[in-house]
């Protein structure tokens, strides 16, 4: 049976590393929108305009999820430092819970992007195999 050591000091961490790496995607986010721009500019083929465009709304879509996740993890953080006030030693359950949900959704959401992004540069590979 594993024991899971848990303390606030090793909360705040995991939440102060969320964001920084939500940070870190919204930033990699705004550099595939303006590849994808850049793209769409150039582009006149119509299968190749709507890879870019479903890529495009993919990546909204993952930006969405961010800030959707950036605002649980916030009120998480609130929240957990009320309580830290009441009891420095005592680790809300509920608190808990939902910090390992978020937890779940960031993995999640790095699962996701990972892929995404490995699509969007092998679909990048062959368009560019196309286009030479």
């Amino acid at each position: 049976m594993t024991t899971e050591i848990t303390n606030h000091s090793n909360l705040d961490f995991e939440r102060f590393i969320w964001r920084k790496q939500l940070h870190h995607w919204k930033d990699e986010i705004k550099l595939f929108f303006i590849k994808l721009q850049e793209l769409l500019k150039r582009c006149t083929d119509k299968w190749v305009l709507n890879k870019l465009h479903e890529f495009q709304d993919s990546f909204k879509t993952q930006e969405n999820h961010f800030k959707k996740i950036e605002v649980k993890s916030e009120i998480l953080t609130k929240n957990n430092e009320d309580t830290y006030q009441e009891n420095e030693k005592v680790i809300d359950m509920s608190g808990y819970l939902k910090h390992k949900k978020i937890r779940n959704l960031i993995e999640t959401q790095r699962a996701i992007f990972h892929d995404l992004k490995q699509q969007f540069f092998l679909f990048l590979s062959k368009f560019r195999y196309q286009k030479q």
